[in-house]
């Protein structure tokens, strides 16, 4: 249950970034902060919370991803019920569903529009 709000979020930012691409469809996509929603873990027993993380454009070796579909996977969890020793401030999730949107220099093995899983 505590961690059920997170697809809607996810849901609700793709469908805002799809229309903020539409009413500003002059502007470039690196005049524009792109931001995400995070799940920060903050430390063991305390509640994730919900925020904005502005991103930077991809660099060496990283790929800008349009996330489709994301959660915190089940051994995140063991994170925040405090089983795994961890340092906060952190961002939860590794579980992903996207399109492949921009790459960094030297990246070969994907290309934009690729759809992947992470």
């Amino acid at each position: 249950m505590r961690l059920s709000v997170l697809s809607e979020v996810f849901a609700q930012t793709l469908a805002r970034r799809r229309i903020a691409q539409v009413l500003q469809p002059t502007l470039s996509r690196h005049s524009v902060p792109l931001r995400m929603k995070g799940a920060f873990f903050h430390g063991p027993e305390l509640p994730l919370t919900i925020k904005d993380v502005e991103l930077d454009q991809p660099q060496h070796g990283e790929v800008m991803i349009n996330t489709v579909a994301s959660g915190v996977f089940h051994s995140d969890l063991h994170f925040v019920d405090g089983f795994y020793p961890y340092p906060a401030i952190a961002v939860l999730g590794d579980e992903a569903g996207g399109i492949i949107e921009e790459i960094g220099k030297q990246v070969t093995y994907v290309k934009p529009c690729d759809h992947i899983n992470l």
